[in-house]
């Protein structure tokens, strides 16, 4: 029985059982592994696979101390590497009434509806306070928005408060997106701000703190 072996993005799975189904007949199995169990595009795994056998929470990762930097080292050895500086999570709390955002069809957030609770005054200021005390001192701080109104104005929130903060977009010039990407990976600029940009696929090793405010 001829295998079928790729490296695929969630996008291509279903192609990929398109391609098992005519050229197999459906007798050859395919085992996927995703770090994105939903996506922007609302393609989830359970849509393209039968079963999903093994799911993992990061929340669990992270008080497991999996979601860390490996380093090979000679000493306290895991799998042939030592585990360094435990990644941590903090929740800060906001007056928000969640319970008045609508859900989509998917069972997410509306993003207008959410976009009018997140994206105030208030919040934002109490984005870039919690910035200044949890991660003021860090190198590089990747903010992550609801839409493009709310990147525009906690942008200028961080400016505001003297903070070298810039943003990409869609509505970033391609290559203007690559050369602000390139600047904070290179610490020319502490905080990037985005919308449904850096996401799957997304490697800037540079990254010290995450700022989630999707909720």
């Amino acid at each position: 029985m001829e295998p079928v072996t790729k490296s695929v993005q969630l996008f291509e799975i279903a192609n990929l059982t398109l391609l098992r189904r005519e050229k197999h007949g459906n007798r050859v199995p395919i085992i996927g592994f995703s770090a994105t169990f939903s996506r922007p595009d609302q393609l989830a795994l359970n849509m393209v696979f039968e079963e999903i056998v093994f799911h993992r929470e990061i929340s669990t990762m992270l008080e497991d101390g999996w979601c860390v930097k490996f380093l090979p080292q000679c000493s306290e050895l895991i799998m042939g590497y030592t585990r360094l500086s435990p990644a941590r999570s903090t929740t800060v709390q906001a007056d928000l009434e969640l319970n008045t955002v609508a859900l989509n069809s998917f069972g997410d957030f509306n993003t207008a509806a959410l976009s009018r609770q997140v994206n105030t005054v208030t919040v934002n200021d109490l984005v870039v306070r919690t910035y200044l005390h949890r991660a003021g001192e860090r190198r590089s701080t990747l903010v992550f928005c609801v839409d493009l109104d709310h990147v525009a104005k906690l942008t200028q929130t961080f400016r505001d408060a003297g903070i070298d903060a810039r943003s990409v977009s869609s509505l970033s010039q391609p290559q203007l997106r690559r050369e602000t990407i390139a600047g904070f990976g290179k610490g020319e600029f502490p905080v990037l701000v985005n919308c449904e940009v850096l996401t799957e696929g997304t490697d800037i090793p540079e990254v010290r703190f995450v700022s989630h405010e999707k909720v």
